[in-house]
């Protein structure tokens, strides 16, 4: 009953009347430049939000103003090579630095592992407590403490040694009224503690998370439980996630099971764990996709907390989106003509949908390849080409300079990659003419599978339109009824 209550309460606090938030600064460097701070949907599925936008005048100074509802809310902000995170809370004002601007390289232009520099925006008037001065006391804490868990240890750690220096860093923030602060250095803490020398995932699962609330909102708890447990209900010979769901158990009875053999006293936390354990293993290619949402698109009315409810609901939600047989995303972006584009400009043909950067090496010689495939006139298949590099013109140019024909769409600044989480160049897809997902990843054009794997699902739709009556078996024109 304490979790149900603590739950709820939890979650009227995240939907509470929210405040407004004053982040103002100058960084001349920047000037000109439109800033934005974005946030985090949840831990789990990490979906972006925009949350404001400020254009730095001309002498530097820039005004953000924004609304929350929740204590120490996360924000983020992409500075090309650094992405700044910052904790407000409602009616806060704050006064902020942010680095000089840099550039990034090319190269990490085009590389889709790079990541950008972390750091912890600096507020220039933070009081006593502040969630973000306590952050950047944590970090330098940290960072001195590493090296001397692990000095001259030829990868053995002494636990003793290293529990001296976790609970030096612990006592630092053992007085602190922060609550939001003191739980971060605990879970963070832990994962040090398990990276070093306890290894019993049994024994910290009891010791850390098992009959405590669940910070939905607190990034060192997520990342500690992900890092740690992503994997752990299907490790489990006892459990065997997978084979639970095959066996047709439902979400009540997986709760129960995992909470006997976790030995896990909160059913909220056995919820959340579940959740976790499902999108981590979504996010691996060895494991079905489709399973995994159809069981929670089943059974999300048998999940009791409203928090894990509604990060489950967003999962399946974004997840749909790119499984095998769903609707594709829709984009609204302008061709090479000017005219704007979307999904359904090409329905009831299939399309071979790739996202190039034109630095990019491997995509200057597949798009040789697909101008000899444009020129073959495949029947049924439309080649569409989403442009991220450089503005419209440079498109316009590029593709009459290498004497291009078939369709380039502008997707610089758009949603298009995101929505088809795209991370490297080029990536392929394979839509299907009713506008659902037929193959992702694609073969390259260069591939010998490509050709052998369009015309098998080309002949495919071609018996399911005879099937329909809406194709002469002996020939005719495909038509689709809308």
């Amino acid at each position: 009953m304490k979790y149900l209550l603590s739950s709820i309460f939890a979650f009227l606090l995240f939907f509470a009347e929210a405040q407004s938030v004053i982040i103002t600064g100058n960084a001349k460097t920047y000037a000109g430049d439109t800033l934005s701070f974005y946030s985090y949907s949840d831990f789990l599925t990490k979906l972006k939000s925009t949350v404001c936008e400020a254009v730095v005048d001309t002498s530097g100074s820039f005004t953000f103003n924004t609304t929350v509802s929740e204590p120490n809310t996360e924000l983020h902000i992409d500075l090309a090579v650094f992405e700044g995170i910052l904790y407000v809370s409602p009616a806060d004002s704050f006064v902020i630095s942010l680095p000089k601007k840099t550039a990034k390289l090319k190269e990490d232009e085009l590389n889709p592992y790079f990541k950008p520099m972390q750091f912890y925006v600096p507020v220039l008037n933070a009081k006593v407590g502040n969630t973000n001065a306590g952050l950047t006391m944590y970090e330098r804490l940290y960072a001195q403490m590493m090296p001397k868990i692990f000095e001259g240890s030829s990868g053995r750690v002494n636990s003793a040694k290293a529990e001296t220096q976790i609970k030096y860093v612990e006592d630092s923030f053992a007085r602190s009224k922060n609550s939001f602060l003191q739980d971060y250095v605990h879970y963070d803490l832990a994962h040090v503690r398990f990276l070093a020398y306890k290894r019993n995932k049994q024994k910290l699962l009891k010791m850390y998370f098992s009959d405590t609330l669940v910070l939905h909102r607190n990034p060192a708890y997520n990342r500690a439980l992900t890092e740690i447990f992503g994997n752990y209900l299907f490790e489990q010979k006892a459990l065997k996630l997978d084979s639970q769901i095959l066996l047709g158990k439902d979400f009540t009875q997986l709760v129960a099971s995992t909470q006997k053999v976790a030995e896990i006293e909160n059913p909220h936390f056995a919820e959340y764990l579940i959740l976790l354990n499902l999108v981590q293993k979504f996010n691996t290619e060895n494991y079905s996709k489709a399973r995994i949402t159809e069981y929670l698109s089943k059974n999300i009315n048998l999940i009791q907390s409203p928090d894990n409810k509604h990060i489950a609901q967003a999962f399946i939600t974004e997840a749909s989106k790119l499984i095998v047989g769903n609707p594709v995303p829709n984009f609204m972006l302008k061709n090479e003509k000017g005219e704007l584009v979307s999904i359904n400009t090409f329905r009831g043909r299939f399309i071979y949908l790739n996202f190039c950067d034109p630095e990019s090496y491997t995509c200057q010689q597949d798009m040789e390849l697909m101008q000899a495939l444009h020129e073959k006139e495949t029947d049924l298949l439309d080649i569409v080409t989403i442009w991220t590099g450089g503005t419209y013109n440079d498109m316009l140019k590029y593709r009459k300079d290498k004497g291009y024909t078939w369709t380039f769409l502008y997707g610089e600044g758009s949603s298009a990659l995101t929505d088809y989480k795209v991370v490297s160049f080029p990536t392929y897809f394979l839509i299907h003419p009713e506008s659902t997902l037929q193959i992702r990843p694609a073969a390259s054009p260069g591939s010998s599978d490509f050709e052998p794997m369009y015309f098998f699902h080309y002949r495919e739709w071609k018996r399911e339109l005879v099937r329909r009556g809406q194709l002469n078996p002996n020939g005719g024109k495909t038509i689709i009824n809308e």
